[in-house]
């Protein structure tokens, strides 16, 4: 009688993350654990973007090679015939995303998914408020507001002339924040190339925060200034 063969299988939904080549190549560490067989394991390592992909059975020459300026998707897949490990990385959200830990052996998966979950928490960023529909017309609205507060305040306009800067507020904020996932991908892998959008990118890491915070010390400042003249 043929013994039935149990496996254990884990989906791991990945946070968003900056990542560099050192940590691909820990990562790539954690996933070639599934190919310590016999002549049955299997490695295939890819990195690509911008209609440039490298692909290898090597770590060493996988972090050694000249990637792409942007990188859109990273792909690791190791098994044998008893432990199966891939990670699927796409710059936008809506891609896979996910890490898949499978076994025979219940105890191998539990380690490789603490191994992973670990390294996520470790190389989390904030990039996914750009993917966050709701999150993003919330913060544009109160940006809005805000601007068209402080322009009412500081111009002392009507109300109706404070609604239309309001109004002029909202389409600004939102036309900024609609786009920034353009500039921030949901995984964010940096291959040691600069590039136009990495320029962007630190650019806007201080413009961004000192904006808003312009915006909001500018409402306080007119509010302040309206209490004390009165």
């Amino acid at each position: 009688m043929e013994q039935e063969i149990n496996e254990t299988t884990l989906r791991l939904r990945l946070h968003s993350l900056t990542l560099n080549k050192n940590g691909i190549r820990e990562l790539c560490n954690v996933v070639v654990k599934a190919a310590n067989g016999p002549k049955s394991s299997v490695v295939r390592l890819i990195v690509s973007g911008n209609r440039e992909a490298i692909s290898t059975d090597s770590i060493d020459k996988l972090i050694s090679a000249r990637w792409p300026e942007e990188i859109n998707e990273v792909s690791l897949e190791a098994f044998d015939n008893k432990n199966f490990v891939r990670l699927l990385m796409s710059a936008h959200s809506m891609g896979a995303n996910e890490a898949v830990i499978s076994s025979r052996d219940s105890e191998w998966v539990t380690t490789r998914v603490k191994e992973i979950e670990d390294f996520v928490s470790e190389h989390k960023n904030r990039h996914w408020v750009f993917f966050n529909a709701p999150l993003l017309s919330l913060t544009s609205l109160a940006l809005g507001a805000m601007i068209g507060a402080g322009m009412a305040l500081g111009l002392d306009l009507s109300f109706e002339n404070g609604v239309l800067a309001g109004g002029l507020g909202l389409v600004v904020s939102v036309s900024i924040m609609s786009q920034l996932h353009k500039v921030y991908p949901y995984i964010l892998v940096e291959g040691g190339r600069s590039s136009a959008k990495s320029k962007l990118r630190k650019f806007l890491n201080g413009a961004i925060l000192a904006l808003v915070g312009g915006i909001v010390i500018n409402l306080i400042w007119q509010v302040i200034t309206q209490l004390v003249t009165r």
